[in-house]
């Protein structure tokens, strides 16, 4: 009987991110904290008996209403690339699921359906989410244990935030009945050497993506690496709720400065952000989306729909929460 395995594949951001040196394989130390959200992309794989990966990908909503979106802005290069995500070995999707099958040493493929909600460009993790995703569900099918060593060290090379979303086992796991205390995790190196670092707050956000890409290798390119490196230990005590305070504190991001000057409406957002309310505003990754903190997910409804009527066109905002990876798998 031929099996599919479903998961969603969550969007993460980033409270902290600190550059702590250049390296000489051209990417950066840093330190970094992170939190998985749910704003989904969608995965549906399958495995079949033809060698090879066989990608397809849909945008929801469709190609066409974001094309629309983009068309207000005028659409630019990378912006274009919004809608180009390549379905071949190029997608982080297909290497992930390539280098599972050489690495388990397994005849035969995968069939695998991508549906998009995660802004490309955006700092919030979407392809390397899905690349995770897409090892959960093969692990999964092909009954291999996700945790073997070699399946960790292969989220590793395929990119710095692909072990995040692999997940990590603790002993502090939250109850099934809420997200609060569900886990954020501290990154170093390149963002891949993960431990997990407890969440004592219930914690909704505003996202907002403001239409345009950022280029990741553009915006580190621009950035400097700071004589005296700011620590992430005052924003993990506020997330674990040691600083008593239902409110995250500490959080920074350095790669902010770079990405605003490359994209100017970052900083537009941000301050409408911060005048509706929202509290600890500021950029995820190397961008382009921002997001903010609200008390609760009611007053986070409210000042979405506010945002929606003073943001540029063709911007998108989403009431989040804090979750926790790995996604289960569903088999149908």
């Amino acid at each position: 009987m031929v099996q599919t395995a479903f998961v969603r594949a969550p969007a993460k951001l980033n409270l902290f991110l600190e550059l702590l040196a250049k390296r000489p394989d051209g990417f950066h130390e840093l330190e970094t904290v992170m939190v998985p959200v749910n704003w989904f992309d969608s995965l549906l794989l399958t495995r079949t008996p033809r060698p090879g990966i066989e990608l397809s990908l849909q945008w929801l909503p469709s190609r066409t209403v974001l094309a629309k979106r983009l068309d207000v802005w005028g659409k630019t290069d990378a912006e274009a690339a919004l809608l180009a995500i390549p379905t071949d070995h190029r997608n982080l999707v297909c290497k992930a699921l390539s280098g599972f099958l050489e690495l388990m040493k397994l005849d035969g493929g995968f069939d695998c359906q991508l549906l998009k909600q995660i802004p490309a460009g955006a700092g919030m993790g979407g392809a390397s989410s899905n690349a995770a995703s897409a090892l959960i569900a093969a692990a999964e099918l092909c009954g291999v244990n996700v945790d073997d060593p070699k399946i960790r060290d292969l989220a590793a090379d395929l990119g710095s935030d692909v072990p995040f979303f692999m997940g990590q086992q603790t002993s502090d796991k939250p109850t099934e009945s809420s997200d609060c205390g569900s886990r954020a995790a501290r990154g170093l190196g390149r963002g891949e050497k993960i431990e997990a670092c407890g969440v004592g707050l219930c914690l909704n956000v505003v996202v907002v993506f403001p239409g345009r890409m950022l280029s990741t290798p553009l915006v580190y390119r621009n950035s400097t690496v700071p004589s005296h490196p700011i620590s992430a230990q005052g924003l993990v005590d506020s997330l674990s709720g040691k600083c008593r305070t239902r409110m995250v504190r500490g959080g920074f991001n350095r790669l902010s400065e770079p990405a605003i000057k490359i994209e100017p409406n970052i900083d537009e957002s941000l301050k409408l952000m911060q005048q509706q309310g929202l509290r600890e505003c500021q950029m995820t990754g190397s961008g382009s989306a921002c997001y903010g903190f609200a008390f609760s997910a009611r007053h986070a409804r409210r000042i979405r729909s506010k945002l929606a009527s003073q943001l540029q066109p063709g911007a998108i905002i989403r009431d989040c929460r804090i979750i926790r990876v790995p996604s289960k798998i569903v088999l149908r």
